[in-house]
Parts: structure tokens; sequence; C-alpha cells
């Protein structure tokens, strides 16, 4: 890398500023309660967790529906399954 510290590298870089429509940040988050911290621009999300538990017996359902080619059963038990994801609760 070439710059002011090391005028011998091989590659120069070159700082230009944003450019259109670059974002100024990414937003991690959507739809978690957030909290602030001691720093202003550091929030900490508050998200549910739902527990190996529910998530095994829904994988364990899932299995059997997919050994049984029920279809309709899989496709149910994975819109659980993502709702579980989403919601960090046993059920939908």
């Amino acid at each position: 890398m070439r710059d002011a510290s090391n005028p011998g590298g091989e590659i120069e870089v070159v700082f230009t500023g944003m450019r259109p429509g670059e974002k100024m940040f990414e937003e991690l988050v959507i739809g978690a309660e957030l909290r602030p911290t001691a720093h202003p621009a550091v929030m900490v999300a508050v998200e549910g967790f739902a527990g190996w538990d529910p998530l095994d017996l829904q994988l364990q359902a899932l299995e059997a529906s997919v050994s049984q080619h029920d279809a309709a059963a899989v496709r149910r038990q994975v819109g659980q399954l993502v709702g579980i994801a989403r919601t960090g609760r046993g059920k939908v």
C-alpha cells in the first residue's frame, strides 16, 4: 500500500469521499427492541430466544414429515420454524 507513511508502496490508496447512494451505516436489526448503551452511537438489540427444546421438537416433526413425503406438513412446519426464528417463541 502506498500512502504518506509508505511512499514506496505498490498500490496507491486515494480517499475520494462518498459516492452517490453509498450508505453511511448498515442497519443490522429489524423489528427488535433497541436499548441505548453508554456510547451514544451504539445500541443493544433485545430479541426473544426460543431455546433448544421447542426447536428440537419442531425439527423432529419436520424430519418425520419429510420421511413420509408429506409436502403440506413440511410447508406448515417450515413456516412454524421461521416463526420461531422471527419471534423467539415456540409457536407462530
